[in-house]
């Protein structure tokens, strides 16, 4: 929420996204450890809008870009960063992901505090007697996982229909960047941050 595509005032809402699994955001962790002990969600969502790149180059959201596993974890271009972590055994190189390379002024400004993930994703548990579920698991327990930033809005301008301000929504994997989210400063030289993106929508 909101849905892909939709038009309305959001601008006092937090997105969110809703799990029918609901120990998935705690399924894996930041750290690459196996999650035996209550830890933060590996899973976070973030909001762009053209406006967090005025000050960058290309001053619009980045595409969001499919690579194999071995061009996300390994850039080989000059000032891109990638998180630091391992493939599992069933994965291979050659593997095909979705990235999202965000300067680092943006990645700084976007990315949720390591101090804040606990507060950002939960579980909710809702009576789904007489209720429309997408979820043929009817125990009524949900993940939810809530974006750290209000959607950007603007006035309704003056003559022509003003259709706001596109928010774009990604779902990203935290995994391998838990010094940086711990406001550890990134490397000197480095550009760009890629991260791996498992969802996205606009509104």
């Amino acid at each position: 929420y909101p849905a892909p595509g939709q038009i309305g005032q959001f601008y006092d809402t937090l997105p969110h996204i809703v799990f029918d699994r609901c120990t998935l955001p705690w399924e894996r962790t930041i750290d690459g450890a196996n999650p035996t002990s209550p830890h933060d969600p590996w899973l976070a969502l973030i909001l762009l809008t053209d406006a967090d790149f005025t000050h960058e180059p290309e001053p619009h959201v980045p595409l969001i870009v499919s690579r194999t596993l071995a061009e996300a974890l390994k850039p080989k271009e000059q000032g891109v960063i990638a998180p630091s972590l391992q493939l599992d055994p069933y994965d291979a190189e050659s593997d095909l992901c979705r990235t999202i390379d965000l300067p680092v002024g943006v990645f700084s400004a976007v990315m949720p505090r390591k101090e804040d993930l606990q507060y950002l994703a939960h579980v909710r548990e809702v009576h789904t007697g007489n209720k429309e579920t997408w979820s043929l698991l009817k125990e009524g327990k949900f993940s939810v996982v809530v974006c750290n930033r209000f959607p950007e809005s603007q006035a309704m301008a003056t003559g022509e229909k003003d259709w706001g301000i596109v928010n774009t929504m990604c779902l990203v994997s935290l995994e391998g960047w838990g010094d940086y989210l711990n406001r550890k400063t990134l490397p000197p030289g480095i550009m760009n941050c890629r991260v791996l993106v498992l969802g996205s929508w606009q509104f």
